[in-house]
């Protein structure tokens, strides 16, 4: 279950990544005064890249939290399941 919300985190830095590149190639290619028509484009992409990627590793965060917090409250329960069953087969 670990691995999906590393995945979600790597996919999240991905799409930040590429958002700062893109954003950096827009503006870059907007100052140039040629490529305005494209480098906005790439700019406002760029920006929407990397709230993105920081929606999705927070999101990845937040649900890998969740998971901690509801094994915690629930391990003691399936130890005592586990407990008690063993229990029965021995008294059995």
């Amino acid at each position: 279950m670990a691995v999906h919300a590393f995945l979600g985190e790597v996919i999240g830095l991905v799409l930040i990544t590429m958002g700062a590149i893109f954003l950096l190639v827009g503006v870059l290619i907007s100052l140039t005064g040629i490529g305005v028509v494209v480098g906005i484009p790439l700019a406002v992409t760029g920006i929407i890249l990397g709230l993105l990627g920081l929606a999705g590793a927070a999101i990845a965060v937040v649900w890998a939290l969740i998971k901690l917090v509801l094994l915690l409250l629930f391990s003691p329960l399936i130890l005592l399941f586990w407990l008690l069953r063993l229990l029965w087969h021995l008294v059995a």
